[in-house]
């Protein structure tokens, strides 16, 4: 079924309303799309700044490393340089004739085997078999005590290269010199040792390497004889943990509320082991086969993409995590970068949300300013609507009705409608028309009731060319004016005697021509009896016996006639 409004007030309300209402409306949904559009925005140039801001803390550690390496490398040099010295004023290094047995032990693989070698001095002092860390080594610990630090002098074992501590300040866990241990010229693998291969060479190395059972950022220099056969290296070298500036400076580096800095190994033996931890808590844990919460091992992605990446890149990971007591997961995201100098994965990590929580703020904001529209739209409309119906009863449905209530009584004949709507717009215009229509109404039916009185004097007029009403009631004036003074006419000349005298039926039209012509019949009717009567009597006057009269006529004339003939 169709609706359909039947109150021009309603209509006008709902025409307001929607007039008013459209633009909250519109507002609002603009609102809401921009606000979305915003939102998600905000949301991505968070994201973004956030793992930029994840990047530049990497890379901020990332340069801290390079520094520190830069730094310690000049410390190494200038303790290498100081050991150079000791030596160089001690005689240098040499060997002498007389030899030692030694227990040498692999420091990767830990298997022993038997060795005699020619024992290594300078000058004329043999650096001794000390492993004892109360006893005073040469060299070593005089270099230790001016400059700090660790200092170890190998001996050549065999042809392969493989190098035996022989003088050293480096101590094993049970606190004892770390001599007797030996660098072997292939790792297990095969693969040539680099420290041992650059030295073999003739070259220095320096870098990152594992002592004993710690790693340390070192430089290894080759001793060489007289003829320039390697017989053995200088070591140097300051433990990775204890550059206290740097790993402090990582431990108190803050990402956001709750995110960290860490470092974990990158191959070997350290894959996945935490050299620096969160607060240091865990500290050379191996954390490999961690798991995230969908069960992803997210610490062996980060160290294999890490190590794939070229030198300051910074890659990022997202993984979920839960902690314990957490009622859900929450996405983490983490910048990785790979310093391969110390062979560390630095990995800075925090909650996605706690850069993202921004959008939350603005998503809220939004949200709080639609319903702050919607409340001032439907205010808007109320107030509308009260204003509407108001405004719509007293400036339109009033005029309009009254207007309405004169067409219906002009409907039914009734010309008595007032309409009293006095306005200078279209309303206006109307109520003035329908009051000259009223008017001109009630002149047309006063004249008709004054020529219904029988007043033919009335002066009809027309209100324009157009006025078919005007015009026809002047028509009907004259009309009846003619048909009068036919009658008049036809009247006087009766009375005066004249009865042949007829009117023009052929000026009239319609039932006034009939009228005329029915009166011509009634003086025809009337006066064909009374002439035969006349003539009659005339001659009976005369003494004449007329014959009788045979013509047919009605009513009282075929009375006459009958008495006539019967006289």
């Amino acid at each position: 079924m169709r609706f359909r409004i039947k109150h021009i007030r309603t209509k006008v309300t709902l025409l307001v309303l929607v007039v008013a209402a459209a633009p909250g409306v519109v507002m609002v949904s603009m609102t809401a799309l921009e606000g979305h559009r915003v939102s998600g925005d905000v949301g991505g140039e968070l994201n973004r700044q956030g793992k930029e801001n994840l990047a530049g803390i990497t890379r901020g550690v990332y340069s801290l490393c390079e520094t520190q390496q830069e730094s310690l490398k000049g410390v190494l040099s200038q303790n290498l340089n100081v050991a150079q010295d000791i030596i160089r004023r001690g005689g240098g290094i040499h060997l002498l004739p007389a030899v030692t047995s030694w227990r040498a032990s692999n420091q990767f693989t830990k298997t022993v085997q038997n060795v005699t070698l020619p024992r290594v001095a300078v000058g004329a002092t043999w650096l001794g078999n000390n492993a004892s860390a109360g006893v005073k080594t040469p060299v070593v610990d005089e270099a230790a005590q001016m400059v700090g630090g660790a200092f170890t002098i190998f001996q050549r074992m065999n042809a392969q290269g493989d190098m035996l501590r022989v003088a050293t300040n480096v101590l094993k866990k049970d606190r004892t010199r770390a001599i007797g241990t030996f660098i072997p010229a292939a790792n297990e693998d095969g693969t040539p040792n680099p420290i041992v291969a650059a030295v073999l060479q003739g070259k220095p190395y320096e870098g990152r390497a594992f002592v004993v059972d710690q790693w340390y950022v070192a430089i290894y220099k080759p001793v060489m004889d007289s003829s320039g056969r390697v017989i053995g290296m200088l070591f140097t070298g300051v433990r990775q943990e204890n550059v206290n500036s740097l790993r402090r400076g990582i431990l108190a580096t803050t990402v956001g509320k709750s995110g960290y800095v860490a470092v974990l190994g990158g191959t070997g033996d350290l894959r996945g082991t935490y050299i620096i931890s969160k607060g240091g808590a865990r500290d050379g844990e191996n954390v490999l086969n961690a798991t995230d919460a969908k069960g992803n091992h997210f610490i062996e992605q980060m160290v294999d993409q890490a190590s794939r990446q070229k030198r300051g890149e910074v890659s990022y990971i997202s993984y979920p995590w839960k902690n314990p007591g957490d009622a859900a997961p929450r996405s983490k995201i983490a910048a990785l970068s790979y310093f391969a100098p110390w062979d560390w994965v630095i990995v800075t990590s925090a909650y996605e949300q706690e850069f993202t929580s921004a959008e939350g703020r603005v998503r809220g904001a939004m949200g709080r300013l639609i319903w702050i529209l919607v409340a001032a739209t439907a205010g808007a409309a109320m107030l509308t609507i009260w204003f509407g119906s108001r405004f719509a009863a007293k400036q339109l449905v009033h005029p309009i009705q009254q207007c309405a209530e004169a067409a219906d009584l002009l409907a039914i004949g009734d010309v008595s409608a007032e309409v009293t709507v006095e306005s200078d717009d279209e309303l206006g215009d109307l109520a003035r028309s329908m009051r000259t229509v009223v008017e001109h109404l009630r002149d047309q039916a006063a004249a008709a009731e004054r020529i219904a009185a029988g007043d033919l004097t009335v002066d009809v007029g027309s209100s324009s060319e157009k006025d078919a009403l005007g015009h026809s009631m002047g028509r009907v004036t004259e009309s009846l004016r003619g048909l009068t003074a036919e009658t008049a006419a036809l009247s006087a000349s009766a009375v005066a005697g004249h009865l042949a005298t007829r009117a023009d039926a052929s000026q009239f039209r319609g039932d006034y021509r009939r009228i005329v012509q029915g009166v011509n019949d009634t003086l025809d009717a009337v006066i064909g009896p009374l002439n035969v009567t006349a003539e009659c009597v005339d001659r009976i006057s005369k003494g004449d016996i007329p014959a009788k009269i045979t013509d047919n006529y009605n009513g009282d004339f075929n009375h006459i006639k009958n008495n006539l003939n019967a006289c």
